[in-house]
């Protein structure tokens, strides 16, 4: 039976990893507010940490608890042509915060389409100013 970081090590490219060096990958099997553990419950402060948890650590339970609540009610819906109470709360509060010629929410699922969209309504923009 392998273990996991042999698992890995058949199956995975590494981003960020020296590949002469991805024989050093260490397996994390749970986190916990700044720390995470490998299969050998070995701690290490997660300096490193992702952006999803930096702010508020690994295994929240309160942001657990609210995930688990929106899984049990609804995983996910397509954003395109249909809507959810989350993210038009989530809009309200937003737009609550922003100045008042700020009327509209656009959600982007990650960095790259969020330049794109910006992009596009750039270039819709000027489209539209040149038109009139």
């Amino acid at each position: 039976m392998y273990t996991l970081k042999e698992r890995d090590q058949l199956v995975n490219w590494h981003p960020y990893t020296q590949m002469k060096k991805a024989n050093n990958i260490i397996p994390i099997v749970r986190g916990e507010g700044s720390y995470i553990y490998d299969e050998n419950n070995k701690q290490y402060i997660d300096a490193v940490s992702s952006w999803w948890v930096t702010l508020h650590g690994h295994a929240h339970p309160y942001i657990a608890q609210k995930m688990h609540e929106q899984l049990t009610t609804l995983e996910h819906v397509i954003f395109a042509g249909f809507t959810h109470r989350p993210a038009i709360e989530l809009s309200e509060r937003l737009l609550a915060l922003l100045p008042q010629n700020q009327k509209k929410a656009f959600y982007s699922d990650n960095g790259s389409t969020a330049i794109e969209v910006a992009l596009k309504m750039c270039l819709q923009y000027h489209f539209n100013k040149k038109r009139r």
